[in-house]
């Protein structure tokens, strides 16, 4: 899947890196994400297909931390923050709360995306056939 594996097992490398790739996909569509014409559940929907999937490829092997969830959050938060844009009030701008984000973007967030593919890819690795070497793994039955 692509993951890179450190001699101390850490994944926080591999996450950053994930999240540095998502900055440029988001910012390769940025002029198309930054357009008024275009309706916000439009580019919400581009988000989820295109950056979202860049980020998390690979996550059903992570073993997540509250230290890196709160990565994922920020980052998916900023993302947000620059697709919904500021809000108006009394003449001021002012940009959305959490709260707010989270009620507008009505999705789970990234951490609970990854949780359930985490669990989809259980699924696929219980349903393989025995001689499959993530199967072997996975049942402890190492050969050799």
């Amino acid at each position: 899947m692509g993951a890179m594996i450190t001699s101390l097992n850490d994944i926080e490398s591999e996450i950053i890196s994930k999240i540095a790739v998502g900055n440029k996909c988001y910012y390769a569509l940025g002029t198309i994400l930054k357009r008024r014409s275009i309706s916000q559940s439009l580019k919400i929907r581009l988000s989820k297909t295109t950056i979202r999937p860049v980020v998390t490829y690979g996550a059903e092997t992570w073993t997540l931390t509250s230290k890196m969830e709160k990565m994922l959050m920020t980052w998916k938060r900023k993302i947000l923050r620059k697709t919904y844009g500021p809000s108006k009030e009394n003449g001021q701008w002012r940009i959305k709360t959490n709260v707010e984000l989270m009620t507008k973007y009505k999705a789970p967030d990234i951490v609970n995306v990854i949780k359930i593919q985490r669990l989809e890819w259980l699924v696929r690795v219980v349903r393989m056939n025995e001689t499959r070497s993530v199967k072997k793994v996975f049942e402890g039955k190492l050969e050799g």
